[in-house]
């Protein structure tokens, strides 16, 4: 579990019998719960991609470039969950970077970085809009992109808007690039979309932008509400 302050004002994770979970109403803790694994194909091709990116850091990378990628993560802190900053190992960081890819059906970026710090983080510039057995939509600028990367959608399980939307149910749902201008214009069709879901019901749409350069950036996200149109 981690936490901060004696109060427990921010937690996560489990410590013995219990767990901290957040709602709409704030931190709480709860008796912990010993998931089943289903192994599903999802987790199958999440264990497959872990796989691929930690043997190409064993037996592909070159001397120089094992190194070029610890001396960027030592450069480049990333935050954790509850805030705080942490410095990566430079394996950890190179699977960091290469997994988004690989779930996405990318080449791995195998040449380290030479800029230090994460890829720019994308911002929602028109609200994701999803309509009922309907195309999901919206746009999302990168600065300074122009017209290179890719994009990275996830989206969450379908859920009741009563309830907390399950930010690690979430499944791939498309990858839009390059941009024109700075500019995603996103648009993914039902088939496309790993979930289904009525009107009034609420999902969480995730994006991260992969630079070119084998950068990736912090996520950002959005609740949408499923519409009637």
């Amino acid at each position: 579990m981690k936490f901060q302050s004696a109060l427990l004002t921010a937690a996560s994770g489990s410590v013995g019998g219990m767990t901290a979970s957040r709602n709409r109403g704030g931190m709480f803790l709860r008796a912990r719960v010993v998931p089943v694994n289903p192994n599903t194909e999802r987790q199958g091709v999440a264990r497959s991609n872990m796989a691929a990116a930690t043997h190409a850091w064993s037996n592909t990378l070159s001397d120089s470039q094992l190194d070029g990628w610890r001396s960027y993560a030592q450069n480049t802190p990333v935050v954790d969950r509850l805030g705080a900053q942490l410095i990566l190992s430079g394996q950890q960081m190179f699977v960091r970077c290469q997994l988004p890819r690989l779930i996405a059906g990318l080449e791995m970026v195998l040449v380290p970085p030479t800029t230090s710090g994460l890829a720019e983080t994308p911002s929602i510039t028109t609200p994701f809009t999803w309509i009922e057995h309907g195309n999901l939509t919206g746009s999302v600028t990168v600065e300074g992109a122009g017209t290179a990367g890719d994009l990275l959608i996830y989206v969450s399980q379908v859920t009741s808007p009563s309830r907390t939307v399950a930010h690690a149910k979430r499944a791939f749902a498309g990858l839009e690039g390059p941009p024109v201008a700075n500019v995603f214009t996103v648009s993914l069709t039902p088939a496309e979309l790993p979930y289904d879901g009525a009107a009034g019901q609420i999902s969480r749409v995730t994006v991260v932008y992969l630079g070119d350069d084998g950068r990736s950036s912090s996520e950002v996200f959005q609740d949408v509400v499923l519409e009637i149109v």
